[in-house]
């Protein structure tokens, strides 16, 4: 991912001068998550908001926001539910075995129990961190957490993407799940259908593991000559391209 700054999210005016510094300077940066608390979110989405004004893009702010909180607390749960099965006992990929630890972990579920286990995670060498490149022609976000996604979860995840893809627009995506945004595997339908709202093609959002690590990415281009890690930039969303 080549050489970038590691800044510890921290709420501090020392940290807002760096971002914003760094920002402005067009630098690669990349942000630990030391613990989770609704101070870190806020400096997720500071970091966020400087990138996007410096190129006048502040109104993708929201979207993104949305989108980014939701990878952050995906790479989070992910983290805590491997250091859970391990003490649990529970062969993560093993299907039989999947199911039980994941039952038992979502009874576990609270933000109390969240932050207590993400600090045993980090204690264990796990940690998330929020990787930003960005020029005048795009922005690259990618969350990594350093385990390797599972086969299941793996699955299920695509079929987050395929239901988010299945939906016309947000008022469809609404009148099925009304106020039940915090469902399981919502979230990412939820940002396949935001993405589309600001023209960004869903294939320009992806998950996958590599090296060890699981990578969750969104591209932005801000321009034609904007071209994906993937290859050619993919052009923007076209509403009429979507199929049941």
């Amino acid at each position: 991912m080549g050489e970038y700054e590691i800044i510890e999210i921290v709420e501090s005016d020392e940290v807002r001068e760096i971002v914003h510094g760094m920002a402005g300077q067009g630098a690669p940066m990349v942000l630990l998550l030391p613990d989770v608390t609704d101070a870190n979110e806020r400096g997720v989405g500071l970091a966020l908001s400087a990138v996007l004004e410096r190129y006048g893009r502040g109104g993708m702010q929201q979207t993104l926001y949305v989108c980014v909180r939701e990878l952050v607390a995906n790479a989070v749960k992910a983290n805590v539910k491997n250091v859970f099965f391990d003490e649990q006992g529970f062969d993560i990929t093993n299907h039989d075995q999947y199911e039980k630890g994941i039952s038992l972990f979502k009874k576990n579920l609270n933000e109390d129990w969240i932050r207590e286990q993400y600090s045993r995670a980090r204690g264990r060498g796990l940690d998330v961190r929020i990787y930003f490149t960005h020029s005048e022609d795009g922005l690259r976000i990618e969350v990594v957490n350093n385990i390797e996604i599972t086969p299941e979860d793996e699955r299920r995840i695509r079929e987050k993407f395929a239901k988010g893809m299945s939906y016309d627009n947000l008022v469809s995506f609404y009148l099925e799940h009304g106020d039940d945004t915090e469902g399981e595997g919502i979230g990412f339908a939820l940002s396949v259908l935001l993405l589309r709202g600001e023209n960004i093609n869903p294939a320009l959002f992806r998950v996958g593991s590599c090296d060890g690590r699981t990578i969750a990415r969104i591209e932005v281009p801000f321009t034609e000559k904007f071209r994906s890690v993937r290859g050619k930039n993919p052009g923007p969303w076209k509403d009429e391209a979507v199929t049941g």
